[in-house]
């Protein structure tokens, strides 16, 4: 299956204005927050734990082992779910860890930000490590993400924490 950005597939209510995202330097995304009409796409973010790093180092770029250890603790949680009957997700290399997307067909509502928030909690209480993690704060619809074919560039370029370009790995025929 490879290695895994993140594209959050929203459903807009008719008329919805969007800003673009003014974070720049690699991110596509739309922020119109409470004008979704629901959830289309679920994304799970794994990315290597901040807190194992150095303070200096926080807001860079993951090292090669930094990432291989989000991806290696993606695919843990795609084979977890794969048990419980969960589809073989999207698979996309954020540049800095993985992201599974899983399609799902739920309102935007309070209730189901919050299934959605659970079930994130309870991955990351089973999967996060000291060196990677279940991001838990993606479980609303207005998230923005990289898009596939954009740059992660987090922090200073360096030989050992590089920009890197978020690309899409898997895609499963047909999306369930």
């Amino acid at each position: 299956m490879g290695r895994f950005c993140t594209e959050q597939g929203h459903q807009l209510s008719p008329g919805t204005r969007h800003r673009h995202s003014k974070r720049g330097r690699g991110l596509c995304g739309w922020d119109g927050c409470h004008d979704e009409a629901g959830e289309r796409y679920y994304c799970l973010d794994h990315r290597q734990r901040e807190a194992a790093r150095q303070k200096a180092e926080k807001d860079a770029s993951a090292t090669d082992a930094e990432k291989e250890q989000a991806q290696d603790a993606a695919c843990r949680v795609m084979d977890f779910l794969g048990e419980f009957g969960w589809p073989v997700p999207v698979s996309i290399d954020s540049g800095n860890g993985a992201h599974l997307v899983y399609r799902v067909d739920l309102p935007n509502s309070p209730h189901s930000q919050a299934l959605l928030r659970g079930v994130l909690n309870r991955l990351a209480g089973l999967f996060d490590t000291a060196a990677a993690k279940v991001d838990t704060s993606v479980h609303n619809a207005s998230r923005i993400a990289k898009l596939p074919g954009t740059w992660a560039c987090k922090g200073e370029h360096s030989r050992e924490r590089p920009h890197r370009l978020c690309r899409l790995l898997y895609v499963p025929e047909p999306i369930e």
